[in-house]
C-alpha cells in the first residue's frame, strides 16, 4: 500500500465528516451493501469456474487468483463456458 508523502510514519490521518449523522450512516450502509454484493458475486464466479474446470477448489482458486481484476475473472468464466472445454477431461 502506498504511503501518502508528507505524513510521518505511525501517525493516523483524521478527516472530519460533514453533514448529518443519519446521512453518513446511509452512505456507509450503501457502501457496505456494495462490498457484500461484490464479494458474493466473486465467490459465485469462483464456484462456477470450479464446476466448469471439474477440478479441486484449490486448483480453481489458483487459476482464479492468477487473474487480478473482476472483469478478467468474469471473462475467464464466460470464455471457459463458451468454449465448452473442461480441464479435467
Amino acid at each position: 500500500m502506498k504511503r501518502l508523502k508528507g505524513l510521518p510514519r505511525g501517525r493516523t490521518l483524521s478527516v472530519p465528516v460533514a453533514g448529518p449523522a443519519d446521512f453518513n450512516a446511509a452512505i456507509q450502509a450503501a457502501i457496505g451493501g456494495l462490498v457484500v454484493a461484490w464479494a458474493n458475486s466473486e465467490s459465485v464466479f469462483l464456484a462456477l469456474l470450479q464446476l466448469l474446470m471439474k477440478e479441486t477448489e484449490i486448483t480453481a482458486a489458483i487459476v482464479w487468483h492468477s487473474h487480478r481484476t473482476t472483469q478478467a475473472r468474469l471473462d475467464l468464466v464466460m470464455n471457459w463456458r463458451a468454449s465448452g472445454s473442461t480441464m479435467g477431461s
